[in-house]
């Protein structure tokens, strides 16, 4: 099944992705990567956007403020 980017990535979505490109690793920069480039992102993105987004607020399951 093909994935439908229903979502498009706001400037201001695109400005935290880029700002918190240091701090990522692994998937998490992988999928800011491709998200960005894109300019849209699915549903299923989008949980794992969000949940992104509330590691980087609590600073949970971080190394040296690198998010993992």
């Amino acid at each position: 099944m093909k994935e439908e980017y229903r979502w498009v990535l706001s400037h201001r979505q695109k400005l935290w992705l880029e700002s918190q490109h240091h701090r990522l690793e692994n998937e998490w920069q992988y999928l800011a990567l491709e998200v960005r480039h894109r300019g849209k992102y699915s549903n299923f993105e989008r949980g794992q956007l969000n949940e992104l987004g509330r590691l980087v607020r609590n600073k949970k399951n971080t190394i040296d403020n690198i998010i993992i």
